[in-house]
């Protein structure tokens, strides 16, 4: 009788270092789902989702998408939290940094105390993000490659099997583990 033998140690599947691995290399280094592109077609709207310990926000400007680390760059309070409209900035609630829709800081309430700083550098946090038949990608891995390098070799395995025009999102789970 063949004995199966065990891919991955027991620890794997309850050791938090091996957790923390996982989403060091796995998570903030790959390409990872989040919505798709119906998620998001209202000018303005945005999708909330976390990658690894990452807060993501994905927004609508002006017909393209742009993605962000959901974080202000001052004190780090999260900045969207689902229930904002947005007008055409996003503003922090705590001190009222306030960013373009496209991640870059646009006003300082307290300026004087900021003289010298350059902006440019403190926009929000950019991560990666790509649009697949209707499937919307993030990476928080900026040197990472395209997601369609990614894809290319394993296209004709995927989409013999659906039509991607009419996938829709039907329910989603998530599950604290």
């Amino acid at each position: 009788m063949r004995r199966i033998k065990q891919v991955l140690p027991k620890e794997a599947y309850y050791n938090n270092e091996w957790f923390e691995e996982e989403k060091a290399k796995i998570f903030e280094k790959e390409w990872q789902f989040v919505g798709m592109v119906e998620d998001i077609k209202e000018e303005k709207s945005y999708l909330l989702k976390s990658i690894g310990n990452t807060p993501i926000a994905v927004v609508r400007n002006e017909g393209q998408l742009y993605a962000f680390v959901n974080l202000c760059r001052h004190r780090g309070l999260t900045l969207l939290r689902g229930d904002e409209k947005l007008g055409s900035t996003i503003a922090c609630p705590y001190h009222n940094w306030n960013y373009t829709l496209d991640g870059k800081l646009k006003g300082i309430p307290q300026s004087k105390e900021f003289e010298g700083m350059d902006r440019a550098c403190m926009g929000l946090k950019k991560v990666q993000c790509e649009i697949w038949n209707g499937l919307i990608f993030v990476n928080l891995d900026l040197e990472a490659q395209s997601l369609k390098e990614v894809l290319d070799p394993i296209q004709n395995r995927i989409l013999p099997y659906d039509d991607m025009d009419e996938l829709k999102f039907n329910d989603g789970y998530s599950y604290i583990i």
